[in-house]
């Protein structure tokens, strides 16, 4: 095996994801961008970095540890954005959730605990990215008023496939019900 590119997240529904991907197709009128694939998206809980394949055994446990908690509901409302240099990444929001921010805190010391390194920015802002790389503009109100169950969570891949960023699943630890 050799380096992966890894991130710990939350796989979204396939109903919201036709919702968020009509959302992005409505930006498309306003912005040019790079639009994400709806296949990828996710809500980030922890961005991993490049990582050795024999790594995810310990990554594993990580998740499992932190995953042995209750299934609990997000909800997704709103658009917004952030600036990176002179562009902007636009993302649709997600909800403030007791459990969700318990959830990121717990696989961030459950992965410190175990020697494994990732990116830890600060301040938690979970959101779903829709598109990067777009011009700065306002944005149009958004629609997206979606709940969604949260039963399990995933250990992705991030990798070009066919010219193409793609998330692939590897490993994915369910929740209590």
């Amino acid at each position: 095996g050799g380096r992966m590119r890894l991130f710990i997240g939350i796989a979204l529904d396939d109903a919201l994801r036709v919702q968020l991907r009509r959302e992005a197709e409505a930006l498309c009128a306003h912005m040019r961008g790079n639009f994400s694939l709806p296949a990828n998206y996710h809500v980030t809980l922890a961005f991993l970095g490049q990582h050795e394949e024999s790594e995810i055994p310990a990554i594993r446990a990580a998740i499992d540890a932190a995953s042995a908690r209750c299934q609990f509901d997000i909800g997704i409302g709103g658009l917004g954005s952030f600036k990176k240099g002179n562009r902007q990444i636009v993302w649709a929001g997600v909800n403030h959730s007791n459990e969700l921010c318990d959830m990121q805190r717990r696989m961030c010391a459950e992965l410190r605990a175990r020697g494994i390194s990732f990116n830890d920015e600060g301040a938690y802002r979970p959101h779903i990215t829709l598109a990067r790389q777009c011009e700065i503009l306002p944005l149009p109100g958004g629609t997206v008023n979606y709940r969604q169950r949260v039963r399990a969570v995933t250990l992705f891949e991030s990798a070009r496939r066919e010219g193409e960023l793609r998330y692939t699943p590897l490993e994915k630890a369910a929740l209590r019900a």
